[in-house]
């Protein structure tokens, strides 16, 4: 399973994931095979999203949010919770009304952004375990999906050294990636950083890309 990690910058939110899709069978078992690809998307200026699990239908859905969402001009933080809400229960629904053979099943999505009326950053999860009801993430730094534990661990371990920039920050978090060993996780990364200018009144979005040797490229 995709493992992401999450930072609330107080102005901003970072989003960190690696960027393996393993293919597997209805029993979710894997089969041998992968491909890479970016479990992030940046739905709308002010916010971007993580998805985990069924890695189809995550990215599926993360491309429909940003379809619809991305259109409006304004839309409160209560309201995209709503949509994203009823898209993951109309979607995961008619995907499970046609694979009902499925046993493996699980998918989690990570909305993090900032909140203009309230001016501060967000992260809500969205699971199939709690019928995709948006419940708010307090930690500052947390991690979901496989090496929970040890990613948090290396994190907490190192977070002072890395502090001191957005790039060193997300060199760490991909250095906590790497860390695990795991079949099921890469050793590159794809992350979001998304931040509120509050003196320009805008947001600046920065996508970047660490290799397996540590090394990082901003896209």
């Amino acid at each position: 399973m995709t493992t992401i990690i999450g930072a609330n910058l107080g102005n901003g939110v970072l989003l960190t994931a690696d960027t393996k899709t393993s293919n597997i069978d209805s029993q979710g078992a894997n089969l041998g095979t992968f491909y890479a690809s970016e479990k992030i998307t940046s739905l709308r200026p002010n916010m971007i999203m993580a998805t985990a699990g069924l890695a189809a239908l995550g990215k599926s859905i993360r491309s429909l949010l940003e379809s619809v969402l991305n259109v409006k001009d304004q839309i409160t933080v209560k309201q995209t919770n709503e949509h994203i809400k009823e898209t993951f229960q109309y979607s995961y629904s008619l995907f499970k009304n046609v694979n009902n053979t499925i046993a493996y099943d699980h998918l989690i999505g990570l909305l993090g952004g900032y909140d203009e009326q309230k001016k501060r950053a967000f992260f809500y999860s969205f699971s199939n375990e709690k019928h995709f009801i948006p419940e708010e993430v307090e930690d500052s730094i947390f991690a979901l999906g496989e090496g929970q534990k040890e990613v948090m661990q290396f994190i907490n371990d190192r977070f002072n050294e890395y502090r001191d920039s957005y790039p060193s920050i997300v060199r760490l978090f991909s250095m906590a990636i790497r860390n695990i060993n795991s079949d099921n996780v890469s050793k590159d990364t794809f992350s979001i950083l998304c931040l509120f200018d509050s003196i320009e009144k805008q947001y600046k979005i920065s996508r970047m890309h660490v290799d397996s040797k540590g090394i990082l490229k901003s896209l």
